[in-house]
């Protein structure tokens, strides 16, 4: 079988499939749960969930095309998608235990002031460290947290160093990952790659089906 036909028809695809199935359809139910009453601003987890989709959708596409370098890189960035939606909603949640419904401004009650202004661009979000920390710190998933932990479970540490290696170019190798496919390439990669992304996956299902 050509090397192309063994990575298109990998079974790691279909898993894929479901994947980008599963945050399209959260998307669209958290977008249209308020959109219609309070306007795109206030859709930020939302918005982060179409984003994680659809970097899912281009890791597809490259994986087919045999930009296995590329891959990585752009699971970096579900990574840090995932965590930056689970911290919007937190913040969110903390944000309504603190307001007063009939005090407040009716702007106030949607989302807290630090995040309007990071949707309108004023200011920068928080570093993924910091994040990482403030998820850490919220009761209701402390005790998830410490499961992916990158100081505690050796997995999800080794994922994270393989996006960082592959990102930053850190082996000569991962430059001949990044063109057509090679004719040395072991479809074992794939087996490992999509490995890695049911990981990242359970992990951010974890943190949003205790939170949503």
């Amino acid at each position: 079988m050509h090397m192309t036909n063994k990575i298109h028809e990998h079974p790691g695809f279909k898993k894929l499939k479901h994947i980008i199935g599963f945050y399209d359809s959260l998307s669209f139910t958290a977008f249209d749960h308020i959109h219609h009453m309070f306007g795109t601003i206030h859709n930020v987890d939302a918005h982060f969930l179409q984003a994680i989709s659809n970097t899912y959708k281009s890791i597809e596409v490259l994986m087919k095309k045999g930009h296995f370098n590329d891959v990585y890189a752009l699971l970096r960035k579900v990574i840090d998608a995932g965590y930056m939606c689970v911290y919007f909603i937190i913040e969110s949640e903390k944000h309504a235990e603190s307001i007063d419904i009939f005090t407040d401004p009716l702007d106030s009650l949607l989302r807290p002031a630090k995040i309007i202004e990071w949707c309108k661009s004023n200011h920068k979000s928080l570093s993924i460290s910091k994040i990482a920390e403030e998820i850490k710190k919220f009761p209701a998933l402390s005790e998830i947290y410490e499961k992916f932990d990158i100081e505690t479970n050796e997995k999800y540490k080794r994922i994270r160093d393989r996006c960082n290696d592959h990102t930053h170019y850190n082996n000569m190798i991962y430059t001949f990952l990044n063109n057509e496919i090679p004719t040395y390439f072991d479809t074992s990669f794939l087996n490992h790659f999509f490995s890695d992304i049911s990981l990242i996956f359970i992990e951010n299902f974890s943190y949003l089906y205790v939170i949503r």
